[in-house]
């Protein structure tokens, strides 16, 4: 291409400056770029699936719900376009989309399953190994039967 800059530089400066970002007003912005930007690049941006992960995790850990929900929103559509490489980090993904189901409303709860649900039918085996050692908590338990009935038919 003639001297701009790409798509993917971008989508690499927006995760290392909202990575470094301590603001959640702020943060929720880069967020909201991140998942954008792999909206547009899909299965292209695989290599930088684990700074994703990690700035959705600081958007969920945070208090700020705008920031939980564009969390939830980035790590839907990193799954949607790496199905092939969401069960590498399936742990990873459950334990930030559970913290986003314990500890936010009811809104970001519903997000949370959105996303849980595709995972959970795309890797059942995986999804299941990685649940498990969260399985003796009570809501938990209560979310990942629920998951097991209202999964989709394939």
């Amino acid at each position: 291409t003639g001297g701009g800059v790409r798509p993917l530089e971008i989508l690499e400066r927006v995760l290392e400056d909202g990575l470094a970002e301590n603001r959640g007003g702020a943060r929720v912005e880069y967020i909201r770029a991140a998942a954008a930007l792999w909206d547009h690049l899909g299965a292209s941006a695989t290599a930088h699936l684990t700074n994703c992960i990690q700035l959705a995790s600081d958007g969920v850990e945070s208090s700020d719900k705008a920031s939980a929900r564009a969390a939830l929103d980035l790590l839907r559509i990193t799954a949607e376009t790496c199905w092939p490489r969401t069960h590498a980090h399936m742990s990873v993904y459950l334990q930030v989309i559970l913290r986003a189901h314990l500890e936010h409303d009811p809104a970001c709860q519903a997000e949370a399953i959105a996303v849980l649900l595709p995972l959970r039918s795309a890797h059942p085996a995986s999804f299941d190994a990685a649940a498990a050692p969260a399985f003796h908590i009570p809501k938990v338990r209560a979310l990942l039967e629920r998951l097991r009935v209202e999964e989709p038919c394939l």
